[in-house]
């Protein structure tokens, strides 16, 4: 299969696009960096394109058959104005485009698989499946548009939205931040500890992906996360476990964090517990069903 990637430099694009190639499939990894651009080797290229400007070489993509979009300013940054506006602006453009174009190709591709959130739901400790309503505030909002940015796909282009949680891998994202915190000894839960967290491992979500690539996945918004979500009590607790330090310290008040990070503090005060049947109905089964199993393989303990 000839796959078209977006944001494929970033953490989980990376491995997408490793993994891809191993399966040997042909990959297109579109970038915004125009001095990468050329043949990596046969079965590999980047391609420049600009969603702002809309500049693209649509001749370099030659028969694709699906697509997996990741492009995104990342949420982990700092939530300032100006921040909030090139989160929203950066999926909204891309997606935009990339849909423009998968639509004028001469054949087109079979499906488009969509990172999304898992910010879209509303803060509850009740198990929501795919069918919950919106939630509200910043994150819930961008999710929504993200997702609704591509409505203009030709229906005969299967359209898939993942809503990703919490992606536990040692390199990015929440652990890369908490490793240091956690490593020192001083790591503890924050706001009350009963805000439930739904996770996904790293190679869980990889594969995620290329199975709704692969496979006969309906078009839909599928929650991207494992069996049991955790509350931040048991994950902080389980984090300190795997990496065999003390954890004794009082939980950080709710406060402290609007305090520190402002609105951006609902990353990991806001409570999501959230049903994965809908993307097991399709025959995926997560390899990391326990966040003391996932942690332990993050950090080299099995």
């Amino acid at each position: 299969m000839n796959v078209l990637v977006t944001g494929g430099t970033g953490f989980i694009g990376k491995q997408i696009i490793q993994a891809l190639l191993e399966k040997g499939h042909a990959v297109t990894n579109l970038t915004t960096q125009c001095k990468q651009e050329g043949r990596v080797s046969e079965m590999f290229q980047h391609v420049y394109w600009n969603p702002t400007t809309k500049e693209l070489n649509k001749s370099l993509l030659n028969s694709i058959q699906g697509v997996i979009h990741l492009a995104g300013y990342s949420v982990a940054n700092k939530w300032s104005t100006a921040n909030k506006a090139l989160m929203v602006s950066s999926r909204i453009s891309s997606t935009e485009f990339l849909c423009e174009i998968l639509n004028e190709m001469d054949t087109l591709p079979n499906v488009l698989v969509g990172a999304s959130a898992s910010g879209f739901y509303p803060n509850s400790e009740e198990i929501q499946d795919e069918n919950a309503l919106k939630g509200t505030g910043f994150l819930s909002d961008l999710t929504q548009q993200w997702e609704e940015a591509s409505t203009s796909l030709l229906p005969s282009i299967k359209n898939i939205h993942l809503r990703i949680g919490v992606v536990l891998s040692a390199n990015d994202g929440a652990l890369k931040k908490l490793t240091p915190i956690f490593k020192a000894g001083i790591g503890s839960a924050v706001g009350n500890g009963n805000q439930y967290m739904s996770w996904v491992h790293e190679k869980d979500l990889v594969s995620l992906f290329i199975h709704c690539l692969e496979n006969n996945v309906a078009s839909g918004v599928y929650n991207a996360t494992s069996d049991i979500p955790v509350t931040n009590y048991k994950f902080s607790k389980t984090l300190a476990m795997v990496l065999r330090k003390p954890f004794f310290l009082p939980k950080v008040p709710a406060f402290v964090l609007k305090v520190l990070f402002g609105e951006m503090s609902q990353l990991v005060l806001v409570s999501q517990r959230l049903s994965n049947l809908k993307i097991k109905s399709t025959a995926f089964e997560f390899r990391f069903k326990n966040i003391h199993d996932a942690l332990s393989n993050v950090y080299g303990k099995n």
